[in-house]
This record gives C-alpha cells, structure tokens and sequence, in this order.
C-alpha cells in the first residue's frame, strides 16, 4: 500500500540505514483492529476519477504487522477516543497514548478534499502519514516522531515532533553511523497529482526536537506561517531548519516562505549548512524578498541588503550554536540596533538552552542598566546548565530569592567567596567589571595568563589581575573604548555589558569542565 511505498521511500532518501521495529499490541487497552492479511496493490495509486474511497491503517510493530481501521470508508476498527466520520472524513482522537502506532491516510478515487483529523486532550503516535492532503486541528496536544503529507495544514492546538519516539522505531538511528532520522514534517514527491501542495500552520505551535536531518522540508511547495510560533532545536545532527528546497542556483525551484504575525526559531548544530532555504520570502510587512538562503555559518543573512538591513529578521551565532529567528518585531523593543555591540549577545542569552534571561519584561531588556552581583551569578549558573544546589549560604541571601541557589551553587565551586571580613555576598549591589571578569576567571578554572594585562587602571597585586590577564588574552574584553587604555576597574557593569561577557566567554574552546 502507499504508505508502506512511502515509508520505504523516506527510508532509502533520508536514513540509509538498516530498520528496527518496536513491538505494540494492536489490541492494548480494548483497541480491537481488523487485521489486513492482504495488501491491495492498487490501494493509493490516487486514481482521481472515482468516488473517493478512504482507509485508515495502523501499523503495529510490536507484531510486525498493519490494522484497518477504516476500510473504503467504513469503520472495521474499534478504539476508546477514535472515531470516524464518514460523511466528512474526519478522524477525531483523544487522549490516544499509541506510541508505537504508525498512522496512516490512504485513498482511491481521490476527489479533492484532504481527509481530516481532529485533535483534543494529549495525544501520541509514532508517526503520522497520508497520501492526500492532510488537515490537522484541536485545541490539544499531538506528538508524533513526524509528519509525511504531500500538503498538510496545521490549524490550532500544539504539534511536538519529537525525535526519541523514533529511537526504538524502525527508522532507527546509532551514534556510530552518526547518522540522523531524516525530516520531522515531509512532503515526498508523487506523480499524477491534480492538487496544490504546501504546508500550512495557522494560530498554532509546532516544537521539532530531536535526532533529525531537518526540521520543516518540503521539496516543491509554499510554506506558510500565519500566527503561529514554530520552534526547533535539533542539537545533533541538524543541517536543515526550514525549506522549501531552493536550488540557490535555479530560481525556478522551490517554494515560497511566507511568515505573518508569527514566530520561527531555529537551532542547528551542524554550523557549514543552511537553515533556511527558500526562493521568495514574504515578511510581516507582507513585502516580498527573493532568493532567501541563510548560512549557518556566518552571523548576517546572505538575503539582498534590504532584506538584511529589514527589522524582522534577527540572527545570532556562538558557543557553536547557531540561532535564525523571523519575527514580525524584535523581541525586545529596546535591542532593535543590530550595530549595538550587545544586540547579538541579548539574543544569544535569551534563546540559549538553557535560557539565561528573558529580559526585564515581556518587551525590554534593559541593556543600559545596572547588573546587580545576583543577577551576575545567576546568569552564570544557568549558563553551566546545572541543577545541583551548593552547601554555601551568606546571611544576606534569602533563599527564597531567585538567585539563592545560584550564588550558593557558586560559593559551593569557588567561584565566589563572598565580601572579605564578612559573610555576606551583596546580592543587591551593583556588579562592577572587573568582579564580573573574576567569576567567569574563576568559573574557567582559574587558569594562569600567559601575560600580564596592561591595563593602566589595573593595580598590581589586586585579586581582579589575573582574571583581567586571562579575560584580554582571550578576546573576552578589551577594555573600555575611550582610547584611555582602561579596562574600566570599579565601574559598574550593565547587562549588555554583561551578556557581552558571557557570550565572548562562551565560545572559548578552553573552557573546562569542572563546573559544568
């Protein structure tokens, strides 16, 4: 049947590697499934001149074998929270847990309308295919390891695409072969096709994480993004974000990108690579740009210069992570100045995984204001990543207060030992520069600097030289822009200048691991 074909297709294209199947009970929790002890060969060619005859199949690979639950459009299946309408062909799931169920669309005698599924509560399925057009809606939650349609509409509710669904699957990956389980939403190409073809999101949310190649591909169709937010973050072996597969040489090819009132974020690690493919964008202010290719290698789109000097787009890069976000406004109202020396780091902080701030508000920052020493501390312990709390406490440090664990997590490490002749830390005060280059000097592991700064402010012998030493020699500062030679002792530290730090310092490849 097709969606075997196709399975087989998107084997061969995008894994390359040999299958694994998981095993599911078809009957589990009172599912009862007609077995399908033959498969019609014919079943899903798309014949388009006859009255459309859909089916509905399971595939279930705990005994290696498919289900029907709809057969030429009459319900043979029974399962608690699935029916279907026949006079509509619409599929309604709730609170279905089928972690091991590859769901599948097929149709004879295709008339034209998608078929549908409707959503409500949390769901799960291994996969999700169909030969025609697909519409999904709801208000709940479906997680799946992925999507094959070759047009396929996501209206309301959140859709997780999430890649450890695949691990046990037959689309199996292994670290050896580094090898990745292809697209999480994917259109394959079909022959004799007399519909439009295109992936469509409207007013909801799609999360892809994961072992994936690509996020969001579709090989010859328009992508639209209409008030929605598309979020991916695939750390491993990711190449492609978002595409329409544009041949950056053939303007011929490929689809349109479409984003309006809408979000898409994007985390790759594979940094020589797109994440972005496109042949014409249309941005928020619904004007379009051509030939839309974004390099994960460089820190500025590769767009025309209008395009890249367009308030919509931001693009950010470090720590060997690269981030591409369209917007229809900047996140913060107050860091909307790419020629700001803290406009990438404030975005870099803000989408790092974990999240080291979200501002101080849903529309500002604050980049011109004053670091407090807690706040400093804190941005440092989410950089680190770790949950684990220190055995240190200062007796000016509530711990009820967001930055308890924190500075106690610091002085566990080292990393701060607090005001001298006291056992307060000063969580409130303001945070000075060279204080700020000291806990990153520490957090590093106190290396020694193979030169002395040279620093005019700096005093011999003070506790801050060697972190300043270390800080110069690694690009982390290089004092204060007054042609004064300062590095800027005893001034306090903003939070652009603070971001600005913590990002420099992030993408040392020295940095140890003692206190990750």
């Amino acid at each position: 049947m097709f969606a075997k074909k196709l399975f087989s297709l998107f084997l061969c294209l995008f894994i390359g590697v040999s299958s694994s199947l998981m095993i599911v009970n078809a009957e589990e929790e009172n599912a009862v499934l007609m077995p399908k002890e033959t498969q019609n060969e014919d079943e899903g060619e798309l014949d388009v001149t006859g009255e459309p005859l859909y089916y509905i199949d399971v595939f279930s690979s705990e005994d290696d074998e498919w289900y029907s639950y709809v057969d030429k459009n009459e319900l043979v299946g029974s399962v608690p929270g699935m029916s279907w309408d026949a006079e509509n062909h619409v599929l309604s799931v709730t609170d279905q847990d089928r972690p091991k169920w590859q769901l599948c669309f097929s149709c004879e005698g295709y008339a034209g309308e998608p078929v549908k599924m409707n959503f409500e509560g949390d769901n799960v399925f291994c996969s999700v295919e169909s030969e025609i057009p697909l519409e999904i809606s709801g208000s709940g939650t479906l997680s799946t390891g992925f999507v094959i349609a070759p047009a396929f509409t996501m209206t309301g509710g959140t859709l997780n695409l999430k890649g450890e669904l695949l691990k046990e699957y037959f689309i199996y990956y292994t670290e050896e072969e580094d090898m990745g389980a292809g697209a999480a939403i994917y259109a394959p190409t079909l022959d004799n096709v007399d519909f439009d073809s295109y992936f469509r999101f409207d007013n909801c949310t799609v999360n892809i994480s994961g072992v994936y190649q690509r996020g969001i591909e579709h090989y010859y169709g328009d992508i639209d993004v209409l008030n929605s937010s598309i979020n991916i973050r695939i750390p491993k072996y990711g190449y492609i974000g978002l595409a329409t597969d544009a041949d950056l040489n053939d303007p011929e090819r490929g689809g349109k990108l479409t984003i309006l009132d809408s979000s898409v974020s994007i985390l790759l690690m594979q940094g020589d690579t797109f994440q972005v493919l496109c042949n014409e964008y249309v941005d928020a202010n619904r004007n379009l740009k051509y030939y839309a290719g974004v390099n994960t290698g460089q820190t500025h789109l590769t767009f025309n210069e209008a395009f890249r000097k367009g308030t919509d787009i931001v693009i950010r890069s470090g720590n060997e992570q690269n981030y591409f976000m369209i917007t229809d406004r900047f996140m913060f109202d107050d860091v909307s100045d790419p020629s700001r020396y803290y406009f990438e780091p404030v975005y870099w902080a803000f989408n790092h995984d974990p999240q080291i701030t979200t501002g101080t508000s849903p529309t500002q920052f604050s980049p011109d204001k004053n670091v407090t020493r807690g706040q400093m501390v804190t941005f440092l312990y989410r950089l680190a990543g770790v949950l684990e709390e220190g055995s240190k406490t200062f007796d000016d440090v509530d711990p009820s207060r967001y930055y308890a664990k924190a500075i106690s997590w610091a002085a566990s490490k080292g990393i701060t030992t607090g005001y001298a002749g006291t056992n307060n830390f000063g969580p409130d005060d303001n945070c000075t520069r060279e204080q700020i280059v000291t806990f990153l000097w520490r957090y590093a592991g106190s290396p020694e600097p193979v030169n002395q700064a040279s620093f005019t402010d700096a005093k011999a012998g003070a506790y801050y030289l060697d972190a300043l030493s270390w800080a110069a020699e690694n690009g982390i500062t290089v004092g204060l822009n007054d042609g004064t030679g300062r590095f800027g002792v005893g001034q306090t530290c903003t939070r652009g200048m603070c971001v600005t730090f913590l990002q420099r310092y992030a993408s040392l490849k020295t940095v140890t691991e003692s206190y990750q």
